[in-house]
């Protein structure tokens, strides 16, 4: 049984995709294995946990991803969906003020007092960093002809999750909240209480997304599984 104690306060997206048939005419034909680890990076050696080796750099990151799709493709694998980084500037922990930027947390308890640099900087990481992938991807399959017989697709969990920003009223429940969080907790964590109506926010707490989030990703991704996704580039090898 998969366990809904996640860090959106409930069910993540894998399990969704895990429990909803691929096609109408389907069962559930999804197995999911879910290797992921709380606060994990692309490579221990490179990046463990919240430090970077010194003289490793951001696209040494980038590298690690491509050496495991090698790795799954000798596996056999011919299928690979990349998800790129959502909107962490907007995240309440990174978020400047005006948009529901917190100050002091348990996850930073030592906060710069410019929060709008915060967020700014945060924007221009997480951008390049999509946009890497994005090309690097294309660079990959269609000029260095690697995973020969393969298809890929990035799914832009960026766009997505601006579109649900931006258009809150379509996707959360009334009275939407795109800047607040469900789960509040002081600064040594020692209380913590969760808000009520929790299918009206896009984030849980200062960094995760909501439950409700994650089930409009999941519901998206399988769009991308299916090849006609909105929010997918494909490149096919």
């Amino acid at each position: 049984m998969q366990s809904n104690n996640t860090p959106t306060g409930g069910y993540n997206w894998l399990h969704w995709i895990a429990s909803t048939p691929v096609s109408p005419d389907s069962g559930n034909n999804v197995t999911a294995h879910n290797y992921a680890v709380s606060g994990a990076v692309t490579s221990q050696t490179i990046a463990p946990l919240h430090l970077l080796v010194p003289g490793k750099t951001i696209p040494d990151s980038i590298d690690c991803i491509y050496t495991a799709l090698d790795e799954l493709y000798a596996a056999g694998a011919r299928y690979f969906i990349l998800m790129n980084i959502p909107p962490m500037q907007l995240a309440p922990l990174y978020a400047p003020p005006e948009r529901g930027g917190v100050g002091e947390t348990w996850a930073w308890p030592d906060k710069p007092e410019n929060i709008t640099r915060v967020s700014g900087r945060m924007g221009q990481l997480v951008t390049m960093w999509n946009e890497v992938l994005k090309y690097r991807t294309g660079f990959e399959v269609l000029v260095k002809k690697s995973w020969e017989g393969s298809r890929v697709g990035v799914m832009d969990v960026y766009g997505l999750m601006m579109h649900i920003y931006n258009n809150p009223t379509e996707h959360l429940a009334a009275p939407a909240n795109v800047t607040g969080y469900i789960n509040h907790c002081n600064v040594d964590t020692s209380e913590c209480h969760r808000l009520e109506n929790p299918e009206s926010f896009m984030w849980f707490d200062y960094s995760h997304p909501s439950e409700r989030t994650e089930r409009i990703i999941a519901q998206q991704f399988l769009d991308v599984v299916r090849g006609e996704s909105e929010w997918a580039t494909y490149f096919t090898s």
